[in-house]
């Protein structure tokens, strides 16, 4: 058992099921460039690094002189349709509840104008000491600094110190922040991704967070 001060969560595909009002806004953005709609699954597999890419792979190199549109077409959906499908994962709540004595934060790749009213109309906001989103610092994960930034605003050792999430992003972040890294699948990332991108731990349902960390 690891003993933890600080438990960093990502978000999408971690704490929250957002997978099919992503994939909606995608098609929805895909249908009015006159582009044929994606299958969700590849649509998931894009997710996890940020807007933008998810938007370049989406639509091809062959529309990126299309992408400015394109972006614009899906946060204006996606901005309507936050809650229209998403909802908290299963147990995520008695977790969050278990570990009520540590410091938590949220790190996500998500822009700020969609991750709080999400988290605020689900209710996470009182959980968390900490929200960093993908348009808070200059870099994203898998770049270390919004973890370092986390890190050093809550005053904890790096050996203290655990990131959760489902994709290679949260994972390669975490190993370059030197401080502990727990795969979950069932998100947008697979267990082979979590594997590759060397997860420490990797978990099949959040509430076994209780089976390896105190």
């Amino acid at each position: 058992m690891i003993d933890l001060d600080l438990i960093i969560f990502d978000l999408d595909g971690t704490l929250i099921d957002s997978k099919a009002d992503i994939a909606n806004a995608v098609n929805y953005m895909l249908t009015q460039l006159d582009l044929k709609p994606l299958e969700d699954e590849i649509i998931h597999s894009y997710v996890g690094k940020g807007v933008a890419r998810l938007i370049k792979r989406s639509i091809t190199d062959n529309h990126l002189d299309e992408f400015d549109k394109a972006i614009r077409l899906f946060r204006d959906y996606y901005l309507e349709h936050l809650m229209d499908n998403t909802t908290i994962y299963p147990n995520v709540n008695s977790i969050l509840k278990y570990f009520g004595g540590k410091k938590k934060a949220i790190v996500t790749n998500k822009d700020e104008r969609y991750t709080s009213p999400i988290i605020n109309d689900l209710g996470l906001f009182p959980y968390f000491d900490k929200i960093i989103c993908g348009d808070t610092m200059s870099n994203k994960k898998p770049h270390p600094e919004p973890l370092n930034a986390v890190i050093d605003q809550l005053g904890v050792e790096r050996d203290k110190v655990l990131i959760v999430g489902d994709g290679s992003a949260d994972i390669e972040a975490g190993r370059r922040a030197n401080i502990h890294t727990c795969g979950l699948t069932g998100g947008f990332g697979s267990r082979e991704v979590l594997v590759e991108a060397g997860a420490q731990i990797i978990i099949d349902d959040i509430a076994e967070l209780k089976n390896y960390y105190l």
